[in-house]
């Protein structure tokens, strides 16, 4: 399985960030399966790994980031022929729209490094 998960890397056309996101979702679905000594994966498999991310409370973004490498891997190991898209029409879950990472802005960077007790190490 290392061999397709190399394959599928040399395919990706994204940034070498991007490349590690997917190539670390893949793995540890493929760890996954592994632990339950699944061979021949299907799409229950996937929605399997998906409740046990959940029932681990993993965020939600996490969970849908896992899914979209693990949905990308096997179209691309279809369109290899190589093996069927078993991820078809599973769902990520919904993720929070409000809450979004942004970088602090100059006067909140201050304020925080100002906070710092600095009589003590």
């Amino acid at each position: 399985m290392n061999n397709l998960l190399d394959r599928f890397v040399l395919f990706l056309d994204v940034s070498s960030s991007s490349v590690h996101t997917h190539t670390f979702g893949v793995y540890r679905f493929l760890q996954f399966l592994a632990e339950k000594g699944i061979k021949s994966p299907n799409r229950d498999d996937v929605i399997a790994y998906k409740k046990e991310m959940e029932e681990k409370h993993c965020k939600a973004t996490i969970i849908a980031l896992y899914l979209s490498s693990i949905r990308r891997f096997f179209l691309w190991l279809e369109s290899e022929e190589l093996y069927s898209n078993i991820t078809a029409d599973v769902k990520s879950p919904k993720t929070d729209k409000e809450h979004k990472r942004d970088a602090l802005s100059g006067s909140q960077l201050k304020a925080s490094l100002q906070g710092i007790d600095r009589n003590t190490l």
